[in-house]
């Protein structure tokens, strides 16, 4: 009788077994399909000049809702059909967007504005080296902007990551005065801007972007990280006593106040608040032009200050920081 069970026990046993292995052999077979809906791009898509807008297009090409799920392939559909304008700001940060994906295994996607200024604007930018079509095949690469992507995870900058920088430095002397020179002071303006962009990124693939954009008459230089932003890091990073003095003032003051060098850090990290002063006094100085800083809520124009505010509630915070300036010959020397 003892027998007779065991051996029924164990044929139990067996077709649950069987069970199991036909459940798993269904799960690896089986392709989920998740298809969310396209974001579609503003007319105006200018980073600089509607701000508020394209805030809230990176904001939904960053979130899940947007997630899209084929297989084992994972990717984010945007349409610029309908752009009419773009700069090359915006361009930078959807590079960096574009990075951030690459490294979490998410595809950006997306076609070209029906317009053909936009459209060769975009070809020119380089930013299409980066991108997939609806597709998912790679568009053609072009080589009249510089995109150079700077590891920071160990909080300093090598051999390698110097060279690269004096590199850019020497094409923008190059570019403006027809011939390669160093510049000790632009180069470490940058050097400040970048070492900044360590203390306070804090991205999760822990790289941020170089751009430089070759103009007329001018370079345009932008830097991107799409991280937490330095106005969520500050509150981090201050003292009790700086907090309870900003508490009643406006992100826009409390961060113009960081550049101002209006109180310290507890940072330990390499530049240890002197970045952001550097960056101001570079300004002042002359030696870059045209200084714009966007991160979280707030948007900087030290070139303009009635520009200068935090924006609206309602509109979606800017996950990251992005520096932009401009370079001429006044700013280099003769």
């Amino acid at each position: 009788m003892r027998r007779a069970l065991r051996d029924k026990r164990k044929r139990n046993k067996k077709k649950d077994n069987d069970k199991s292995i036909k459940f798993e052999e269904r799960e690896i077979g089986y392709e989920k399909t998740v298809i969310r809906p396209v974001v579609e791009a503003p007319i105006d898509f200018r980073f600089l000049y509607n701000t508020e807008v394209c805030m809230n297009f990176f904001q939904n090409v960053r979130s899940k809702n947007y997630r899209s799920i084929k297989g084992s392939q994972e990717f984010v559909e945007m349409s610029l059909s309908k752009v009419e304008k773009i700069d090359y700001s915006t361009i930078s940060v959807l590079t960096a967007i574009n990075d951030d994906f690459k490294y979490r295994g998410i595809s950006l996607r997306g076609n070209f504005p029906i317009r053909e200024s936009p459209k060769q604007y975009l070809i020119d930018s380089g930013f299409l080296n980066h991108m997939f079509d609806q597709k998912g095949k790679p568009f053609p690469k072009t080589k009249k902007s510089e995109v150079l992507f700077f590891e920071k995870g160990s909080h300093k900058f090598g051999y390698r990551e110097n060279k690269r920088i004096s590199s850019v430095v020497k094409n923008i002397s190059k570019h403006l005065m027809n011939e390669e020179k160093h510049n000790p002071r632009l180069r470490t303006i940058l050097l400040e801007i970048f070492a900044n962009s360590i203390e306070w990124g804090e991205t999760q693939n822990k790289q941020w972007l170089l751009g430089v954009k070759y103009d007329d008459e001018k370079v345009i230089l932008t830097v991107t990280d799409v991280g937490k932003g330095i106005v969520r890091t500050l509150y981090k990073k201050l003292d009790q006593k700086i907090l309870d003095k900003v508490k009643f003032k406006s992100n826009s003051d409390t961060l113009m106040g960081a550049f101002e060098k209006k109180y310290g850090s507890k940072s330990r990290m390499m530049n240890r608040n002197k970045g952001l002063p550097s960056i101001k006094k570079g300004f002042d100085e002359g030696i870059i032009n045209e200084l714009k800083v966007i991160t979280n809520n707030v948007v900087l124009h030290f070139d303009k200050l009635n520009e200068t505010r935090t924006v609206k509630r309602g509109i979606s915070w800017f996950k990251g920081t992005f520096y932009r300036c401009v370079i001429t010959k006044d700013c280099l020397p003769n």
